[in-house]
């Protein structure tokens, strides 16, 4: 097994999360930024060369674990935690997806075996956001999960609510109910109030692991105090490239700045889930960015069940999505879904980068490392885009 080269210089780095997907990682940056911390953003990938010289109090790495397999996950896991070891940060958060897709498990049983912590607390869901655990099942604005279009995930399909199902082998834990023994717990909590409840319950021997609600919670529990965020004033006239990768979208069609430059959209060809993008296709679509300085990339087919059919669709559309950049080079690099932004920031070879604003929960802007001219949004695709397009 090969060791990470990542060179960091992070001495005053208060905090680490661990997320595995980019978007999970940019929502926890944004919820940084609301606390006024020095944020930087690492898009780890094994073994790949990484420097990081500026100190930050929140260091997030952005893994693409949800993506890979589980034993993939869990060498990843390991490979990154020999290098947060090496770093000696005791204080750690692991991001995992709001509804629960992903190896959650065995990357948290990675995380506690590195930290020797023999406890975790898991809270994925986010009460502010009509996501609750409440009798040990799982409801999206009072839909049971596997009623939600969660259900129709390629990857991670949700095929029931029952939470002790989707997390074999973890406890639940009510709020009113203490910790007493070693293993990995499930937080139910329907409030904030309630989550306020669960955070009380870490120390130094529990992991904390969930969503942004948790992450937010326990910053607040820390003492750290929230900061006055900056205005954003949208992106006027700005040439935009814009992937929607997710199968969970919020329509755009009739947003302000949509209408305004007449953005033209398209559908990727289906084959795309089996090989490269015709050359026909992609002329069409260069065209049609060239007319109009903005353009819209989205999948609409029934999805293919199976991850080797998602990681096609990607790898196929990152191709792409190269090409328009390097003959183009817009100003505005927006993606939709995590496993989306990772495949195509990990093409473009874009590793570290900078925060600037919070459009939305979830919606984050940022630029990469030796590339100021490039400013990238990033969206999970279940989460409203806020005023970015106004």
């Amino acid at each position: 097994m090969q060791h990470s080269n990542c060179q960091l210089s992070t001495v005053n780095c208060q905090l680490i999360a661990v997320a595995d997907d980019i978007t999970g990682a940019a929502e926890i940056a944004g919820i940084g930024l609301q606390f006024g911390l020095r944020v930087s953003l690492i898009m780890y990938m094994g073994d790949e060369s990484v420097e990081l010289s500026e100190p930050c109090d929140l260091l997030i790495f952005a893994t693409d674990t949800r993506s890979m397999s589980e034993l993939e996950s869990v060498r990843e896991t390991d490979r990154l935690c020999k290098l947060i070891t090496e770093m000696g940060c005791t204080q750690i958060f692991k991001k995992t997806d709001s509804a629960l897709r992903g190896h959650i498990l065995v990357e948290l049983t990675g995380l506690m075996r590195a930290t020797g912590k023999k406890r975790a607390l898991l809270l994925p869901q986010n009460p502010s956001k009509g996501r609750i655990i409440s009798d040990g099942r799982y409801y999206i604005n009072s839909v049971p999960l596997h009623e939600t279009p969660f259900a129709h995930d390629p990857e991670f399909p949700a095929k029931s609510a029952n939470v002790s199902e989707l997390c074999y082998g973890a406890r639940m834990l009510l709020p009113e109910k203490r910790i007493k023994r070693n293993g990995i717990y499930i937080a139910e909590a329907a409030t904030q109030e309630e989550v306020m409840q669960q955070v009380a319950k870490l120390d130094e021997n529990v992991l904390p692991a969930g969503g942004a609600d948790f992450f937010t919670s326990y910053l607040l529990s820390r003492g750290y105090v929230p900061k006055d965020k900056p205005m954003f004033n949208g992106l006027g006239n700005n040439s935009a490239l814009i992937v929607l990768g997710s199968t969970a979208r919020h329509p755009i069609m009739d947003f302000p700045y949509i209408r305004r430059r007449a953005t033209p959209v398209h559908n990727t060809p289906r084959l795309l889930f089996f090989r490269e993008a015709p050359k026909q296709w992609v002329g069409k679509i260069d065209k049609a960015y060239a007319s109009h300085h903005s353009l819209i990339i989205y999948t609409n087919h029934p999805p293919m069940k199976g991850r080797e059919f998602a990681v096609n669709l990607r790898e196929h559309v990152g191709k792409v999505v190269q090409s328009l950049l390097s003959e183009h080079q817009p100003q505005e690099l927006i993606i939709e879904g995590g496993a989306t932004a990772f495949s195509i920031l990990k093409r473009l070879g874009w590793k570290v980068f900078c925060i600037q604003c919070e459009v939305a929960p979830g919606v984050i802007r940022m630029t990469p490392t030796g590339k100021p001219e490039t400013t990238v949004t990033l969206k999970p695709g279940s989460y409203p885009w806020g005023e970015l397009f106004k």
